[in-house]
């Protein structure tokens, strides 16, 4: 007998017992496992074991992994008790009102220096920083800024008019003229 007329003779007789039973011995776990060991047989078997245990991962994460991010997350960030809570409001509270405070004393800080550089007191608010040192920079800043300007305003007003020195003849004392003349040009 020829191999395709096994072949034939089986396809026809698969229902037959002696058949079944033949034809079984070539499947059973002695013969198969051998097989499914070696390159060959991890070859055939691998896209289903493959297709097996990534159904399984996806189960497992669905029915699994949202339990046990929430109680990571749990106890990584309890709940906090009502006191703890309210032990929370009121550190922030604290930290806010020291916040305003500091602001207050740094815009009283600016507006004593302001005040004794006879710069308008009302650029204070625009100068506080977020301590006094730049504080102390910002108004610097803001000095050099404004006695240069004032400079600037000065020499222009200076070359449209022209100087005149105070002689004895003049009631007021010396430059009492410049200083109306800076009062006029600050806007006082």
């Amino acid at each position: 007998m020829t191999i395709p007329e096994i072949e034939t003779f089986l396809t026809e007789n698969k229902d037959n017992d002696d058949v079944k039973k033949f034809v079984g011995g070539f499947y059973s776990s002695d013969r198969l496992n051998p097989f499914l060991d070696s390159d060959a047989g991890l070859k055939i078997i691998q896209a289903r074991l493959d297709k097996n245990f990534n159904k399984g991962l996806e189960t497992w994460k669905k029915n699994n992994l949202p339990g046990l991010i929430e109680s990571e997350v749990t106890k990584r960030n309890p709940e906090l008790s009502p006191e703890q809570k309210r032990l929370k409001e009121l550190e922030l509270k604290i930290k806010e009102t020291e916040a305003a405070n500091l602001r207050e004393r740094l815009t009283n800080f600016a507006s004593n220096k302001l005040s004794e550089l006879k710069i308008p007191v009302t650029l204070a608010s625009f100068i506080v920083g977020e301590d006094e040192k730049k504080t102390s920079e910002n108004l610097e800043l803001l000095k050099s800024q404004w006695d240069g300007e004032l400079e600037k305003r000065v020499n222009e007003v200076f070359k449209l008019n022209g100087r005149k020195k105070p002689g004895p003849t003049d009631k007021k004392t010396p430059g009492t003229k410049m200083n109306d003349f800076i009062r006029q040009s600050a806007g006082r």
